[in-house]
């Protein structure tokens, strides 16, 4: 699926079972939605969307943690030139950002890219994954 430089809306619901890796990825394309796990960027737990893995891309990162084994909806979405990120429908952060062209074939859900089976896979549940893309 290649949406180039649309619009678009991603929504899921997370739940966390336990410490993450360093780099545990819920949504990975090159990096994209991480959790981290006190370590990383001393998240504590936080959710941190990096702009797919761009160089000097903002980085957002959730204000509360939500690796504490409740359900969390978490939404992504890039409209015009900004990007934003809610968790549990409250606006955590929104920065701007520059369009680029996104093919996202190949996208991962609980794995990194770089992955080598062993450790940053992401340690729970993702239910009812939602891409829209707006025209």
């Amino acid at each position: 699926l290649n949406i180039g430089s649309a619009d678009f809306i991603m929504s899921f619901w997370m739940k966390t079972d336990g410490v993450q890796d360093l780099y545990s990825l819920i949504v990975s394309k090159d990096g994209w939605i991480n959790i981290g796990n006190g370590t990383y960027n001393n998240t504590n737990g936080s959710i941190i969307l990096d702009y797919f893995g761009t160089e000097n891309s903002p980085d957002i990162i959730s204000t509360s943690p939500v690796n504490d084994g409740k359900w969390h909806q978490i939404t992504v979405a890039r409209v015009k030139n900004n990007l934003l990120l809610e968790v549990d429908s409250v606006n955590q952060h929104e920065v701007a950002a520059n369009k680029i062209d996104m093919n996202l074939q190949g996208i991962r859900l609980g794995r990194w890219i770089g992955n080598n089976l062993t450790d940053n896979n992401y340690r729970g549940w993702i239910d009812l994954f939602k891409l829209e893309v707006l025209k």
